[in-house]
């Protein structure tokens, strides 16, 4: 795994763990269990379908009757629509070539609508569920691994590189810059909050919807699921998720 601890930026990094001790207190919590993920979004996709109605149908080279043929497909094959030609050729791949079939005579095209998950969605969803499996654990500081025990920004580093394969710097001044920076009202789960002190930006915590937020909040607290304001008020919004691909 890449190592972010870069010998923990030294004074920067003592700094921004130092002040994350204080950011929450002990009642700041939310019951995990009464929590609800945001439903993953769905998205339509439309397509067009040619579906033949005879046996040796002619695959032609060009849309024309006379045209060579490339091919003879069999009643009921089903190939993507690439081109409608006049309502009256279908252009279709057939055993790699491209070819047209007559769509008046031998052939018919539907509309083929089809819901699937969005995969920015669920791989959101997916960071938020990892990093919801760790409330209730230690944090430590300086630490990179909540299952023995995390700050906040090695917390946040942690379950990004583990969910979705991106590196994040173990530093909370950092990571604030590690991504695209978004309004509060483009807030999405998975997302990071970033709250600041005398010194700047010094905590960092995963949105995890509905106005709540997934850190390792203290010393006293450890890893918790809680309001993202209860006396502070976030400073900065990054997204590090956009346009990612579910990890394999």
């Amino acid at each position: 795994m890449f190592k972010r601890f870069l010998l923990l930026t030294s004074t920067l990094c003592f700094m921004a763990a130092v002040t994350s001790v204080r950011v929450n207190a002990d009642n700041d919590k939310t019951d995990i269990n009464t929590f609800e993920l945001e439903p993953v979004n769905m998205v339509t996709r439309t397509s067009y379908m040619v579906k033949t109605l005879n046996d040796d149908t002619a695959v032609r080279q060009e849309p024309d009757s006379f045209s060579s043929e490339i091919a003879k497909i069999q009643k009921d094959s089903v190939y993507e629509l690439l081109e409608n030609i006049d309502d009256t050729w279908a252009k279709i791949v057939v055993d790699g070539q491209e070819g047209y079939v007559n769509i008046e005579e031998d052939a018919v095209v539907y509309e083929n609508i089809q819901r699937d998950t969005d995969e920015e969605s669920e791989l959101r969803k997916n960071v938020v569920e990892n990093a919801l499996s760790f409330v209730g654990g230690d944090y430590v500081w300086g630490g990179e691994d909540p299952f023995s025990g995390v700050d906040c920004s090695g917390f946040t580093a942690y379950i990004m590189e583990d969910t979705a394969g991106v590196n994040l710097t173990h530093y909370s001044g950092a990571q604030a810059s590690e991504g695209k920076v978004i309004g509060r009202d483009e807030l999405q789960p998975g997302d990071l909050v970033f709250y600041s002190g005398e010194n700047g930006i010094n905590h960092v915590a995963i949105y995890a919807g509905h106005d709540k937020i997934v850190h390792a909040s203290s010393s006293t607290t450890g890893i918790i699921l809680s309001d993202m304001e209860n006396g502070r008020t976030p400073v900065r919004f990054v997204s590090v998720l956009d346009d990612l691909q579910t990890k394999e």
